[in-house]
C-alpha cells in the first residue's frame, strides 16, 4: 500500500516527524516499509511511503487506518474526516432488482468527493 506522508500530517496535525522516520516507526510496530521516495502532490514536494500491510489488519488498508497507528505511537489526536449521512426511505432509480421474488430489501450508500 502507498501512501503520501502529507495525508498522514493532515490527519495528525501534531505530528513533528519527519516522513523517513514516520516509515521507519511504522516498520517497528510491524508495518514493513519497503519502499519509500520523493514525490510531487498538488504542487509541492511530498514523499510516498510504500507499506507492506499483513492480512489480517483490515483496518490499515486505508490511511485513515495508517494515521491513527501513527498517533498512537506518538501519544497525539488523529483528525477523523466529517461524514453527514442521509437516510432516504424512497426507491433509488440507480439500484434495479430483478428477481424481485428473491430479495426481499436493497440497500445501498453513495460515497462523494
Amino acid at each position: 500500500m502507498k501512501v503520501l506522508y502529507s495525508q498522514i500530517k493532515e490527519l495528525v496535525p501534531g505530528l513533528k516527524a519527519e516522513a523517513k522516520e514516520v516509515g521507519e516507526v511504522l516498520t517497528q510496530i510491524g508495518f514493513m516499509m519497503d519502499s519509500f521516495s520523493k514525490a510531487r502532490y498538488q504542487g509541492k514536494e511530498d514523499y510516498v511511503l510504500g507499506l507492506e500491510i499483513r492480512e489480517n489488519r483490515g483496518d490499515l488498508l486505508g490511511i485513515i487506518g495508517i494515521a491513527r497507528e501513527v498517533a498512537a505511537y506518538w501519544g497525539l489526536k488523529c483528525k477523523m474526516p466529517k461524514a453527514s449521512v442521509k437516510l432516504s426511505g424512497e426507491q433509488n432509480d440507480k439500484i434495479k432488482v430483478l428477481a424481485k421474488k428473491y430479495v426481499k430489501r436493497a440497500m445501498a450508500i453513495e460515497i462523494e468527493g
